[in-house]
């Protein structure tokens, strides 16, 4: 799962840079300047941590957990 986040967070800086390349709008430039951005021209994925429980509440599978992504990069931010 590590490798497909990552994957895709890579794919996403990839299409930001190609976006850029062809003149990119207002819309993409304001929110490159807002906040969340980690450096200029590249916006992170954003990756919500998911709780999975059974019919009687005890857990099952948290994910991303502290160990999962241990080498995030700066193009993936984890909401834990």
């Amino acid at each position: 799962m590590d490798t497909l986040i990552l994957k895709i967070a890579e794919l996403n800086r990839l299409t930001l840079e190609n976006k850029e390349g062809s003149g990119s709008d207002a819309e993409l430039d304001d929110a490159v300047s807002g906040p969340g951005a980690l450096e200029p021209g590249i916006l992170p994925l954003v990756l919500e941590q998911v709780r999975v429980v059974d019919t009687d509440g005890n857990l099952k599978v948290l994910y991303p957990s502290k160990t999962d992504l241990a080498t995030v990069s700066s193009l993936l931010t984890v909401i834990r």
